[in-house]
């Protein structure tokens, strides 16, 4: 499966993530990530459903999530696809600013 890291909505990291890239309504279903693809993207899931699915596992994963960070940073694919459920709200978090946002939880 895909790295899914539990964030604490009162950690400094979560508000700093939310803070910079504002969570975004998805109205549709949406695959972001495919199975076999790096992340271009960690997703951070505010409100709603994502959906991380293969061919014979089928993952729910709530708010509160961070989703896909690990294979972001370390460039390599993940085995699962990825579906944002409809009325979902994501902050989409990018390589960059994901590192330096945890390098200062770190340092924290």
């Amino acid at each position: 499966m895909c790295g899914v890291e539990k964030l604490n909505p009162q950690s400094a990291l979560y508000k700093a993530i939310l803070k910079i890239f504002p969570a975004k309504q998805f109205v549709q279903k949406f695959s972001i990530i495919h199975s076999g693809q790096i992340p271009h993207v960690g997703i951070l899931l505010t409100a709603g459903k994502i959906t991380l699915f293969d061919k014979t596992k089928k993952l729910e994963v709530f708010p509160g999530n961070l989703i896909a960070a690990k294979e972001l940073i370390s460039e390599k694919s993940i085995d699962v696809t990825i579906t944002i459920e409809p009325n979902s709200y994501v902050s989409l978090i990018d390589k960059i600013s994901l590192k330096e946002l945890l390098a200062r939880e770190s340092v924290a």
